[in-house]
């Protein structure tokens, strides 16, 4: 059984993946600092 494997295409998709991950994580904690700062505006 012949099975090509496309490294380019796996390789893009890992990429993606990798970089998705890291800008979720990345807006999260944005979101998170940017929560913390309004509600320490509303405070004042």
């Amino acid at each position: 059984m012949y099975l090509e494997v496309n490294v380019t295409k796996i390789v893009k998709y890992v990429c993606l993946a990798g970089v998705s991950i890291v800008a979720v994580i990345f807006g999260e904690k944005a979101l998170e600092e940017y929560i913390r700062i309004k509600h320490q505006q509303e405070e004042l």
